[in-house]
């Protein structure tokens, strides 16, 4: 299979998750919870979309969980609380982004933070595409 079929197959696979996604996240980001620009972010591209790999983000949080700069460490701080998320998915890019913000507040929350082990394979295994 070419890649450009296999791309179109992945598009259409994330197309298809819309409404669960969306009412999963109550049509917001399932991060810092804004309610505009969102777009569904893949976050192991080497596996076919699912619920369980794919998150409902704003833009400023999908450019952070696939490694753009972090420039304001305090516009972050929502992640104090959704690294204790009940959703896996959610859980783990909140560890993994946390592990890149460099804050007091955020030192502070490593700190007190215990994650399931099968949580933090899965934020060991983020591939965001």
């Amino acid at each position: 299979m070419g890649g450009k079929s296999r791309h179109d197959e992945k598009k259409a696979a994330l197309a298809a998750l819309g409404r669960p996604l969306s009412r999963r996240a109550r049509s917001r980001c399932e991060l810092c919870e804004a309610n505009q620009g969102l777009q569904p972010v893949l976050l192991r591209a080497s596996e076919e979309p699912e619920l369980e790999n794919v998150l409902l983000l704003c833009g400023r949080c999908a450019d952070v969980v696939r490694g753009g700069r972090i420039d304001a460490p305090d516009d972050l701080r929502f992640l104090e609380q959704v690294v204790w998320s009940e959703v896996p998915v959610q859980q783990a890019v909140a560890v993994r982004m946390l592990a890149r913000v460099d804050a007091p507040w955020a030192d502070v929350t490593r700190e007190n933070l215990w994650v399931d082990e099968a949580v933090q394979a899965l934020a060991d295994g983020l591939d965001p595409a």
